[in-house]
């Protein structure tokens, strides 16, 4: 159970930066991450085998595109009785080294050994290539294996073992999380946002309705049968102090302006509202709008204020809502 937890908060980490941009590498040293948990001690591999544990690490830090540096500065302990020792040392080496090379770093025990590793590491991050490449629509969010071959003798390659393209929902909510943590990603669509009356729902979560302001010019449209046609999609999400975050609420909306009216809407805004449930401890909420068509982004973020809370109200429509609304001021520039 103990090491289920420290891999839960490894891959809570690895997903906390999926959404940022760069070369991104993890530094683990850690003490008991073996693939025969208590092995040492006389338990069987049959019995715990932490095999598909280690690989769904493996998995979340390539798809993730996290490298991986793996640690065991504890190395060989004095142990007057030896051989537990040593089965500490191979039961954990094995581990980490499979996890660090899957993923394109490298692995070193021992004090020395590991304090040398991270000099190598710290080169590594000034020396190197990236190769990249774009998968069809139809192969993303899939575990792709890869290999590099070189062909000068004598080099050696370090790689992570598989990749995964993600799609542009996937992105966008890796992005959204990273938001949450790290502070908002770059915007193309400039949207505002302001909270609503906030209600009470069971003992300690509370339906916050947030309105965000999109500028209809920073909108891709297409010429459709009653006008032109696009569509955006809202994510929403909410974190406390102690660093919960909610579930990430998502609605797509469609709309259609008509053709008489294409031209004095480019100096409008749509209106949304979209409810998010949050804990009754959460202090902001982060939304992002999508444009369907063209994928630009835009994110907001307001501070909640759940002082005053109403009384929850039987839900009778539970349809978005949204209008033109004039903005004034010098209307934003159409698009091409």
């Amino acid at each position: 159970d103990l090491q289920r937890r420290k891999v839960y908060a490894i891959n809570t980490v690895l997903d906390g930066v999926a959404g940022l941009d760069g070369r991104k590498v993890m530094i683990l040293a850690v003490d008991r991450i073996s693939k025969f948990p208590g092995r040492e001690y006389g338990y069987s591999g049959k019995e715990f085998n932490a095999r598909s544990m280690v690989d769904d690490l493996v998995d979340s830090a390539n798809a993730s595109g996290v490298t991986i540096y793996a640690y065991f500065p504890k190395g060989l302990p004095m142990d007057p009785m030896g051989g537990a020792s040593y089965e500490i040392l191979l039961n954990n080496s094995e581990v980490l080294d499979s996890i660090s090379a899957r993923t394109g770093g490298t692995f070193a025990a021992g004090g020395r050994l590991s304090a040398a590793g991270l000099g190598d590491a710290a080169r590594q991050l000034d020396s190197y290539y990236s190769i990249a490449y774009r998968a069809p629509d139809s192969l993303r969010d899939r575990t792709r294996p890869i290999r590099v071959e070189v062909n000068r003798p004598g080099l050696e390659i370090r790689t992570r073992s598989a990749v995964v393209d993600k799609s542009e929902d996937e992105l966008a909510r890796d992005r959204m999380i990273s938001s949450v943590l790290f502070g908002l990603a770059p915007s193309t669509i400039p949207i505002s946002l302001t909270q609503g009356k906030v209600k009470r729902k069971g003992l300690n979560k509370i339906v916050v309705p947030v309105e965000i302001t999109i500028p209809i010019a920073q909108l891709t449209t297409l010429p459709g049968r009653k006008g032109h046609e696009g569509s955006f999609r809202v994510l929403a999400v909410a974190s406390s102090l102690d660093g919960a975050i909610s579930d990430i609420a998502e609605k797509t909306q469609a709309f259609n302006i008509p053709l008489k009216d294409l031209e004095k809407s480019r100096g409008r805004t749509f209106t949304y509202t979209l409810d998010i449930i949050v804990r009754n401890t959460s202090d902001r909420a982060l939304v992002a709008v999508i444009d369907d068509l063209d994928k630009d982004v835009g994110y907001a973020e307001v501070v909640l204020d759940l002082t005053k809370v109403e009384k929850a109200q039987p839900v009778t429509n539970t349809s978005p809502k949204w209008q033109p609304v004039a903005v004034p001021g010098t209307p934003p520039g159409s698009r091409p």
